[in-house]
This record gives C-alpha cells, structure tokens and sequence, in this order.
C-alpha cells in the first residue's frame, strides 16, 4: 500500500484527477529522457499491479508488475532513438496540491519488454524485475544438477 497525505486523499475525494505522470528512460548508449505529461499521449503512463484475476482469487500466483508508456511523437523529437533494451525508472503520479507542490508516488524501474513504433506514437512496455526470474526449465534442472555432482 502507498502512503499519502490527507490532502493528497482530499483531492481524490473532490475529483482532482489531473495526474503529473512522469519517468526516466535510459537507453543502452546511457542517454536518459526524462518523460512528462507534455511528452506522452493523454493517459500515456499505465501501471498494472493486479493480485488476482477478476473473477478469482488466485493463490500462489506470482504477478508481474508492467509499465506502459505512450510517447506522443508528432514532432518526431523521439524517432532517432534507439528504445532497445532501455530502461525506466524515477516512475512517478502525482497531484498538484493547492499549495502548489506536487506530492507523487514513486513507482521503481521496470525493463523493457517490447517497443512498438507507428509514426506519431512510441508504445514502450515494461516489466519490473520479477521477469528476471523466468527462466527455462533445463537452466533450473542444469543448476540443480551442478550443485549435486
């Protein structure tokens, strides 16, 4: 569960859904683009952290958290970048308070599943480092093994 102040509460409560969305990609070459509202599609960071599926509640399942971001590339500012292998991370939404500050939650780093490119919009979808534990049943049979012999 994340942590938010009243306030934070408050606004939710009264319909404030104007949501600062925001992440860091880094490339492979160590180039970072640092994302906001104004370089992504209108509701173009998505968070998925489901537990179960609808319609159960599933137990001893493991769910993997993925990351969606949608990069409005109308200008094309973003067409000579290479998204391979890239990473996200400083993942954050938050609200503007009336005060003026931004409170956000923090959201980790997630690894670059797939990049779908058509023309004016750059779809990145990324996993959080729960995928690293997918492996071949042979590589775990193989390992077994060695620690045996």
């Amino acid at each position: 569960m994340k942590n938010v102040s009243s306030e934070f509460k408050n606004q939710l409560n009264i319909g404030n859904r104007n949501y600062v969305r925001s992440a860091d990609i880094t490339l492979k070459n160590n180039v970072v683009l640092h994302l906001d509202n104004s370089d992504l599609w209108q509701n173009g960071l998505k968070i998925d952290t489901a537990t179960s599926s609808s319609s159960s509640f599933d137990i001893g399942s493991v769910i993997i958290g993925k990351l969606t971001l949608v990069i409005n590339n109308i200008s094309e500012e973003y067409s000579d970048y290479d998204f391979t292998d890239c990473v996200a991370s400083n993942v954050k939404v938050g609200i503007t308070l009336p005060d003026g500050t931004i409170e956000s939650l923090s959201y980790g780093k997630f690894y670059l599943n797939e990049a779908k490119y058509n023309g004016s919009i750059i779809t990145l979808e990324f996993y959080d480092s729960l995928y690293k534990f997918d492996k071949n049943y042979s590589d775990s049979c193989r390992s077994l093994r060695g620690s045996v012999d």
